[in-house]
């Protein structure tokens, strides 16, 4: 499983005419609801499954750089089959989104997992996020890091 937190992104390198911007992803967190805030969203995926967790409390700013100008958390369909694909720079959120999205797919030949969104306290794809989260019992001192 691989789950990502979502954050303004850090800036890009290469800012001369002739430079690409590099594209940087969110760093990998810990697959727990411990580490999770409700003012983030939040990317999990188990190979069947791709899921959008967006926090109660996440900035409007945000969710209209993932979505569109016009959305709001509370007008947001929770049956969208993808993200939508906006015309914005390569070094969005939404951009890094979708590059996720697509590596996850060319990871496994192709195929797409099932997309959903869910808000918290408001979706029941939220109970499916949860399943997908390990809760540490051990306080963190064995835990393995690997994908």
């Amino acid at each position: 499983m691989v789950n990502l937190r979502l954050h303004p992104p850090p800036p890009a390198s290469g800012s001369g005419v002739h430079k690409l911007p590099k594209q940087r992803l969110p760093p990998i967190m810990r697959l727990t609801h411990e580490w999770m805030e409700a003012r983030g969203m939040y990317l999990i995926d188990n190979g069947e499954s791709t899921i959008l967790w967006i926090g109660s409390e996440v900035e409007e700013g945000l969710v209209r750089e993932v979505f569109g100008s016009g959305e709001e958390l509370m007008g947001l369909d929770p049956g969208m089959p993808t993200l939508p694909l906006l015309s914005s720079s390569l070094k969005s959120i939404s951009h890094s989104l979708h590059l996720i999205l697509h590596t996850q797919s060319l990871l496994r030949g192709g195929r797409k997992s099932r997309f959903f969104i869910a808000r918290q306290n408001l979706d029941a794809a939220e109970l499916e996020f949860s399943d997908m989260l390990v809760e540490d019992e051990n306080c963190g001192n064995c835990w393995v890091f690997g994908l």
